[in-house]
């Protein structure tokens, strides 16, 4: 049985393709066992040209669901631990000094803000930089990454859920410190390795792909990213739909435990959806999912552990917050509607992961190009109560280990 898209699915395709004249959108379906890939054009038609899902993409934030299953595996293979500090390996020298641990970059509850630069020079990087909509975090090298996190100032804590692209950048570059051949290199082995894709990369490969398209039909050339740019780790891959859905397959299959214990609950987002390490999933449903977005590109990837269905949807036109996006047709493929039934909104509830600006309107869009750069950190009064309590703590302990010996 081929897998047939319903009728929902084609109207929102439709939908998306609107108004993008250039656009190559590609999809992958996994139902009862069964793939099938389609690629359509601007005009919302149905082509074969998709390689059987093997033409690539920039994923963005996707991304981050390998580095978090990277840290994964290298805990299981006892190279580091969930509780490791990153302060050892960003060249702090004072001992004392709290620095977040590996699992709180893990499932953003490090308290280190949306991204690692101040928000005016993000917005002159993306529109006014090497080309626009280019790679906003270029340049952002090992030395500025360590610089950033001690200048930072923070405790012992779990912080509210933050989504932040500047936790798992700096989760990529500690964990390629950790191996000792840097991030790309320790991800790849990852990739290649461990989770057997050989068509997605670091970065796009040499002569694959040219770019896409901005809002406004421009061409846009691909993010260049280097083994030095310390934040690859949130955004840098590329991939394609059918190494999305044997990436899902992976993570339904259960053989793994480093990969199942980043599909758990870890922290909570909203009442819709906690996160897991890297990946998001859905409270209600225990749906998987993640999307991504760059300068011209943006993905959706999911599946659903219970009925075994998964979805990648990628486009190469860039996403503008707040317009209609790849994520609700990935939404609609993966947990479709009912017949005669609508969706609450909630359902479809979209997390931009790449901080966009109306091109026409940047002034007035600012406040939702970038959440804020300056961390939560808890008033003097909260961390003194809090310190109280683990001196007290620390006190009893050692009470109780006095009265044994």
């Amino acid at each position: 049985m081929s897998i047939t898209l319903t009728e929902k699915v084609n109207e929102l395709i439709k939908k998306y393709c609107n108004g993008k004249p250039e656009l190559t959108l590609s999809i992958g379906v996994l139902e009862n066992g069964e793939e099938g890939y389609f690629t359509y054009n601007g005009n919302g038609v149905l082509t074969s040209s998709d390689d059987n899902g093997k033409k690539l993409y920039e994923i963005g934030s996707v991304t981050k669901t390998f580095t978090a299953l990277l840290l994964s595996k290298m805990v299981y293979d006892g190279k580091t631990d969930f509780k490791a500090s990153i302060g050892p390996y960003i060249g702090e020298r004072n001992q004392k000094k709290y620095y977040p641990t590996l699992e709180r970059l893990a499932c953003h509850t490090s308290g280190l803000g949306r991204a690692p630069l101040p928000e005016m020079k993000l917005i002159f990087r993306a529109f006014f930089g090497k080309g626009r909509l280019s790679n906003i975090y270029s340049g952002f090298d090992g030395k500025t990454m360590e610089k950033k996190l001690r200048e930072t100032t923070l405790v012992p804590t779990d912080y509210p859920t933050q989504y932040t692209h500047y936790g798992f950048g700096a989760l990529g570059y500690v964990l390629g410190k950790i191996d000792g051949r840097g991030y790309k290199a320790a991800v790849t082995d990852l990739i290649r390795n461990d989770l057997r894709l050989e068509n997605t990369y670091f970065g796009m490969p040499a002569g694959a792909c040219d770019g896409g398209y901005s809002s406004k039909n421009e061409k846009i050339p691909c993010w260049e990213w280097n083994e030095n740019d310390a934040m690859a780790g949130s955004d840098c891959l590329t991939s394609c739909t059918y190494d999305l859905i044997q990436y899902a397959k992976l993570g339904m299959s259960g053989k793994n435990s480093w990969f199942n214990v980043c599909l758990e609950s870890h922290s909570e987002y909203d009442d819709t959806d906690d996160f897991g390490y890297g990946f998001i999933v859905r409270a209600t449903n225990g749906l998987v999912w993640h999307n991504g977005s760059t300068g011209c590109f943006a993905a959706f990837f999911g599946f659903d552990p219970n009925t075994g269905r998964a979805v990648a949807v990628l486009s190469d036109y860039e996403h503008i917050k707040g317009e209609f996006s790849v994520d609700k047709i990935g939404f609609e493929i993966v947990t479709p509607t009912p017949v005669n039934e609508k969706k609450k909104a909630s359902d479809d509830e979209e997390y931009d992961d790449y901080p966009e600006i109306d091109n026409e309107d940047r002034d007035d869009e600012e406040d939702d190009y970038y959440d804020g750069y300056t961390p939560y950190i808890p008033d003097k009064a909260e961390a003194e109560a809090k310190k109280s309590d683990e001196d007290e703590k620390s006190e009893s302990n050692k009470d109780a280990s006095d009265d044994k010996q």
